[in-house]
Formats: structure tokens, sequence, C-alpha cells
């Protein structure tokens, strides 16, 4: 019968250990989502941004899953993609008005 000294069956150990750490990515599903933040030094973030946020995608008919802000952004959590979409779209016009002098950088997450 084959035997191999401990530090062998130990490094091997590691190496499950490790990969399975890396792979557990992979387990979790997407969670698309619009952050919301500043894009110029002078624009500060204020707490009626969520309710601006909460307030454009009602009317354009999207129901976000959470809108969580932290201080210096807002962070809306979509159903799928299309609605992801669609929100980027609806909080661009939202607060930017004006393409040429974009205050915010809406971004998808």
């Amino acid at each position: 019968m084959n035997r191999y000294p401990l530090w062998k069956y130990l490094t091997l150990l590691v190496a499950l250990i490790l990969g399975l750490f890396y792979a557990l990515p992979n387990f979790y599903g997407e969670a698309p989502a619009v952050q919301i933040s500043s894009g110029k030094v002078t624009t500060k973030f204020s707490p009626d941004w969520e309710f601006r946020v909460r307030q454009a995608l009602d009317v354009g008919g999207i129901q976000p899953d959470l809108i969580q802000s932290d201080g210096n952004s807002v962070k809306v959590r979509l159903i799928d993609t299309d609605a992801q979409l669609k929100a980027k779209d609806i909080l661009q016009r939202e607060f930017n008005p004006s393409p040429d002098d974009p205050h915010f950088i809406v971004a998808l997450n």
C-alpha cells in the first residue's frame, strides 16, 4: 500500500481549501445595480438623493429591490439587467439634465 508523508497530505488539503475559497464567488448569482455618486468636488452628497432616486424610479415604473445610501453615493439593486438598464437611463436624465455638464456619475454596478 502506498504511504505518503504528512506534508504531502497537508499540501493537498491547503490546495483544496484555497481552490474552494477562490471558487466561492461563482456560487453566488448576479445582483444588477446602479450607483449614483458625485461627479464633481463641488457637488456634495445630500440625504434627499435617496428620495429623488425612489421618486424617479416610481415615475418610470421600475420597482427596486433595495435602495441604500452609504454617505457618498446611492446604490439601487434591481431584479434583472433589463430593469438595470432602464433605471440607469431614468436616473441619468433625472440627475444630469444637461449631458454637457454632468454633476453626477450614474454607473452600472
